[in-house]
């Protein structure tokens, strides 16, 4: 496991959006995704 974290964690911390993994239903994940996504798009295009 420790090897799978040591390769991947250098392109997680790369990425634009990060949602925190939990244990919680499908419908309540999905939310967080999307919330996120929203947030970052709404950022990204005031940039713009």
């Amino acid at each position: 496991m420790q090897s799978l974290m040591d390769e991947r964690y250098p392109i997680y911390e790369q990425a634009d959006i990060i949602v925190d993994s939990q244990q919680a239903a499908h419908d309540v994940i999905v939310r967080d995704v999307a919330k996120k996504l929203a947030d970052y798009l709404t950022t990204t295009r005031n940039q713009h």
